[in-house]
């Protein structure tokens, strides 16, 4: 979240982060799991889950949508949805993007740091018009998904996109939930106690050269 000043905040929904390891830590210690470590320098198409899906051994199968297109020359027929909602109460179907956001950097130094904003508003602009609807409707809905389901779900997938500032600076976060898990170690709250201030540091250390001048 941000503060009042614009800056980012840490702010993490604790209760929710329990039940979440919770249910994932009950699951993954029945005979119904199993883990497959996909490490290292592996190709997409190299991964076991990626194996798997492709020869027709699973219901579901979690991947990013430019991937989907490893998947065109299955001859099993499949669709696209969002990720499912937490709880009833959820209002929309949300998607995060992968960590591998696109951006664009004004360097300090920058002669006329607005002209540059400017340039790049226009240039966005532009994509947004151009690029994005040639990707999204000429790709995705022409050539990677098979029915018109599918489309529909690709529009709810886009219109539930969430962007969050620690997905791209993640200060030492991440895999926070993979790690406990395999450790067999649901207790977040001592888990994010102990390591709190650490998180805090990283993400102060962040805003700090984000904000320099």
């Amino acid at each position: 979240s941000f503060g009042e000043d614009g800056l980012p905040r840490l702010t993490v929904d604790r209760g929710r982060m329990v039940r979440i390891l919770d249910k994932m830590s009950a699951f993954f210690i029945t005979p119904d799991a199993f883990a497959i470590d996909t490490a290292g320098k592996m190709s997409s198409n190299e991964r076991p889950f990626s194996k798997i899906f492709t020869s027709n051994r699973a219901l579901f199968y979690v991947d990013s949508l430019d991937n989907a297109r490893r998947y065109r020359e299955i001859e099993t027929d499949f669709g696209i949805l969002p990720y499912p909602k937490w709880d009833a109460a959820q209002e929309s179907y949300y998607t995060s993007p992968n960590d591998g956001y696109s951006v664009a950097i004004v360097p300090l130094d920058a002669p006329d740091p607005e002209m540059s904003g400017a340039a790049l508003d226009v240039l966005f602009a532009l994509s947004r018009k151009t690029v994005l609807p040639e990707y999204y409707n000429a790709l995705l809905n022409d050539t990677y998904s098979r029915d018109d389901e599918s489309g529909e779900m690709l529009d709810m997938i886009r219109d539930g996109i969430r962007f969050n500032f620690g997905t791209f600076y993640p200060v030492g976060f991440t895999g926070v939930i993979g790690e406990m898990i395999g450790k067999n170690d649901p207790n977040f709250v001592s888990y994010y106690s102990a390591h709190v201030h650490k998180f805090e540091s990283a993400l102060d250390a962040t805003v700090d050269a984000l904000t320099a001048e």
